[in-house]
C-alpha cells in the first residue's frame, strides 16, 4: 500500500512515463497508485481534498464489469474525457503535493 503522497506520486509517475495512449496509460496509473489508497489514509488527507479525491475517484469507478471498475470506466471515456480526467487527476495531485507535512 504506502502513504496517500506515495499512491500520488506512484500514479503520476506511470502515467508520465508508460508508451501508450492516454486512457491505457490512464488505467494503468490509477491501477499502480490511487486503487491502492486504503481508507486509513484516505482520512490522513483533509476533508475538503478529501472529498474531492472522494469524487474523483467516483467517477473513474462508476462503471462496473469484470475487467475492474476502473478499467471499465476509462476505457468508455473518449480520449477527450480521459484527457480531462488526467487533468482533474493532476490538479488533485498537485495540491497533495501542496500539503503540509506532519
Amino acid at each position: 500500500m504506502g502513504s496517500f503522497r506515495e499512491q500520488f506520486i506512484r500514479t503520476e509517475s506511470t502515467l508520465a512515463r508508460h508508451q501508450a495512449a492516454i486512457k491505457e496509460r490512464f488505467i494503468d496509473a490509477l491501477n499502480a497508485g490511487l486503487s491502492h489508497l486504503s481508507e486509513e489514509e484516505l482520512l490522513k488527507i483533509p476533508d475538503e481534498l478529501r472529498s474531492d479525491v472522494r469524487s474523483f475517484m467516483a467517477e473513474v469507478t462508476r462503471v462496473g464489469g469484470p475487467e475492474g471498475s476502473v478499467h471499465a470506466t476509462v476505457s468508455e471515456m473518449s480520449v477527450g474525457e480521459a484527457q480531462i480526467m488526467v487533468d482533474k487527476f493532476l490538479s488533485l495531485s498537485y495540491q497533495v503535493q501542496q500539503l503540509p507535512r506532519k
